[in-house]
């Protein structure tokens, strides 16, 4: 679900526009003043066109991925009282250290006031090739969690080839043919070691090592990319691709290997896991990192303690800090979303929960109230209302697919009473209204979408509710 969602959200953030094709008429912009980024095929022969929102930006700048070209410009223009132009003259090289491709500075201006309203962006260029139009500086809180996604498009379709989108995001295809390999295939730990590490293998080459290649040579000079972020980054993309490996290496071995017979490799392992290894062990409350005792009353060996009873506060604190990890990896770019949980569901990283029903009701309920959060900024405009209306009411009928499909738990509960009908209305409005938007993008239809939405989700935290309160003893 993690992925799936931070895939939805990359869709979302600027850059907003690819541009292969000069437009006929101004593409209007807002809130030019957050960090937008637009990719544009130069062309002698067109230029291309922008009409913001307001006229007094926080900086206007044009970029090239590569060094040594400067027959581009940017024409300011107030209908017919000003114009004004400015050529690329400047090559202020670096590496922009998120999508680790090259980052050439040519037009830079800050603090530009054109007037109120009405002014026009014009871009273009004497020769053909790749241009970026960047306006704002203040970036939208979940810029990094698009970073796998927007990466690949940017670097396989606009700075080192000219691929489709869908090509462009060949990485994902490679990580999904792994996913089922190791989910359906080759489900033996054992015998999947291997292609554990042909895949880190493939994500340290293809997330890491080859655009930091690629980087250095366009930009003729390796130091012009080291900036302080690019430094930081590089560091840590280097220091969980050690730990990865390290978890597979001493996970895959046997269990009860003693110190006295552990190789160098082994005790490199355990000093670059160790904090991960401590905060599970005091989460767990186990010595032995990768046990649970699934029953008090069985009697331990006399050499090893008894494991502590995992508790409530244990398994959410190591969970959350497993989804902490996630986010690092996805905001650095490693593993395509999904690199990070095919390690934690290989090896059952996570902690179980004490009470398994208590905790999926728990989980329901957050997810749901984090629904009517994303929905409730969405309205605000800092999200796209449309994207996060599919994205929220797909989840949910996926959701709702499996409880009327399968035995796993029932869907409209007779605990419900009187509220089931209702409850089921809700659903079916919400059913036939995601229909309507994705093949319209009406603002009347999206606002009544949304307070239905919300409708419905105040209907399944009450069903969380009415569940909870039906069995006994069970409180969330």
């Amino acid at each position: 679900m993690w992925a799936v969602a931070l895939a939805c959200v990359s869709l979302s953030h600027t850059p907003g526009h690819y541009l292969d094709n000069c437009n006929t008429e101004p593409i209007v912009l807002d809130h030019v003043n957050v960090s937008q980024v637009h990719y544009m095929r130069l062309k002698p022969t067109c230029n291309y066109t922008f009409a913001p929102e307001t006229c007094q930006w926080q900086t206007l700048s044009m970029h090239r991925f590569e060094p040594d070209i400067q027959d581009g410009f940017i024409v300011v223009s107030h209908g017919n009282a000003s114009v004004q132009r400015h050529d690329e003259h400047m090559q202020n090289k670096s590496g922009e250290p998120f999508t680790q491709t090259p980052y050439v500075t040519t037009v830079e201006l800050n603090d530009v006031d054109a007037g109120d309203t009405g002014c026009l962006i014009t871009m273009g260029a004497d020769s053909e090739g790749v241009g970026i139009l960047v306006l704002g500086k203040a970036e939208d809180w979940w810029l990094a969690f698009t970073i796998p996604y927007q990466s690949y498009h940017i670097r396989h379709a606009w700075a080192y080839g000219n691929m489709s989108d869908v090509v462009a995001q060949f990485p994902f295809i490679i990580y999904g043919v792994f996913t089922f390999l190791l989910a359906v295939v080759v489900t033996d730990q054992a015998q999947s070691k291997g292609l554990m590490y042909l895949l880190i293998l493939f994500s340290f080459v293809v997330d890491f090592a080859w655009p930091s290649v690629q980087t250095s040579l366009t930009l003729e000079s390796d130091s012009d990319m080291w900036s302080t972020m690019w430094t930081v980054l590089f560091v840590l993309r280097v220091g969980l691709y050690l730990d990865l490996v390290s978890i597979v290496y001493l996970l895959d071995r046997e269990e009860n290997v003693e110190p006295e017979v552990r190789d160098w490799w082994t005790w490199m392992g355990r000093l670059l896991t160790a904090p991960w290894r401590y905060l599970r062990k005091q989460c767990q409350g186990n010595p032995k990192y990768a046990k649970v005792a699934q029953d008090e009353r069985q009697s331990a060996p006399a050499a090893k303690p008894q494991a502590k009873k995992t508790t409530w506060f244990r398994c959410i604190t190591w969970n959350l800090l497993l989804v902490v990890g996630y986010l690092f990896h996805v905001a650095t770019g490693i593993g395509g979303y999904v690199l990070l949980p095919i390690v934690i569901a290989r090896y059952r990283l996570w902690i179980p929960a004490p009470d398994p029903e208590k905790a999926q009701r728990l989980v329901v309920l957050v997810v749901y109230i984090a629904y009517a959060v994303v929905i409730a900024v969405a309205l605000d405009g800092h999200l796209p209302l449309r994207t996060v209306l599919i994205v929220c009411l797909a989840i949910h009928f996926a959701g709702l697919s499996g409880a009327l499909f399968t035995d796993n738990y029932e869907a409209y509960p007779d605990e419900l009473g009187k509220a089931k009908k209702l409850i089921i209305l809700l659903d079916i409005a919400q059913g036939c209204l995601l229909v309507a938007i994705v093949f319209s993008g009406n603002d009347d239809l999206l606002h009544v979408t949304a307070a239905v939405a919300l409708a419905g989700i105040v209907g399944c935290i009450y069903k969380v509710w009415v569940l909870n309160r039906s069995l006994p003893g069970k409180d969330v």
